[in-house]
């Protein structure tokens, strides 16, 4: 863990594993409340008596004092922004964004795990090229990194209660979960539901079907989304070589993954490459 930002209630920082040993991992006590944002590889996390998958559309929430207990799906590397915050922070934050926070008992987060939005996906690329420009200062950081965890709020709250379709079905779950892994390993190849059930174990139809009644959305549109989320991250490396970002991060063309960005965020990607954060200033 290597710290980007810290004020004393706030901690945002890089969260980096080479490579992981397939299978579950010890099982351990949060000390704070932590929000996870995957930029590579995937994991399952147990959160309490919750499972959740963690990739790069979807943010992890854990609450000070649940134990925690993540599982690998490969021997895969692992790259995540981790981001600490004090109950104080929370409970403030929280607030703002729900109006039903007020009446409950206990401090917690609205949901385990949440779609990254559009929105919270531009805000968390502009909070990594802040913290990575030397002329950035500690308050512009800041300011960014509460933009963000208010929109990843907002996410988590539309999300809150909305138990899935199919979530009964350990096995339903099951797949759903392993589709997603898969997808997170290999989101640049141009897979077939023919590939994608081979590779977890079931027939496409049943698959297509299992899946967009699990995770809300379709096996293509997931897959464009988790692209589109690790092509901000592509960018940050190399914002001036758009075609490259287009075809590592698994679109057949630069002119494929402009008309994905520009419909999924509102504008093209070299709008956002040239002007960089400013682009997400709407926390």
């Amino acid at each position: 863990m290597r710290a980007h930002f810290e004020n004393g209630s706030l901690l945002a920082g890089d969260w980096t594993c080479p490579r992981t040993v397939a299978g579950a991992g010890p099982e351990e006590r949060a000390n704070h409340y932590e929000v996870w944002l995957h930029r590579a590889g995937s994991r399952g996390v147990h959160v309490g008596a919750t499972q959740v998958v963690g990739d790069a559309s979807s943010a992890v929430f854990v609450n000070a004092h649940d134990a925690v207990r993540p599982v690998y799906p490969g021997a895969d590397r692992q790259r995540s922004t981790a981001i600490l915050l004090d109950a104080g922070l929370l409970r403030a934050l929280v607030g703002e964004v729900d109006e039903h926070a007020s009446g409950r008992a206990e401090l917690r987060f609205p949901a385990a795990a949440a779609p990254v939005s559009a929105e919270a996906s531009l805000l968390h690329h502009a909070l990594l090229s802040r913290v990575r420009a030397p002329e950035a200062t500690a308050l512009e950081v800041e300011e960014t990194a509460l933009s963000l965890l208010r929109q990843l709020l907002r996410d988590a709250c539309r999300g809150a209660g909305r138990e899935p379709r199919g979530s009964r079905d350990a096995r339903a779950r099951e797949l759903a979960e392993a589709v997603r892994h898969l997808l997170a390993r290999r989101f640049s190849e141009r897979l077939t539901l023919e590939e994608i059930g081979r590779g977890v174990g079931a027939s496409p139809f049943h698959l297509s079907r299992i899946f967009s009644a699990e995770v809300g959305v379709p096996i293509h549109q997931y897959l464009v989304r988790l692209r589109l989320r690790l092509a901000l991250e592509l960018m940050s490396q190399r914002p001036r070589d758009l075609s490259w970002v287009a075809l590592e991060a698994g679109f057949a063309s630069h002119s494929h993954f402009t008309t994905a960005f520009r419909a999924e965020y509102g504008v093209p990607p070299s709008q956002v490459a040239r002007n960089g954060p400013r682009w997400a200033q709407r926390g």
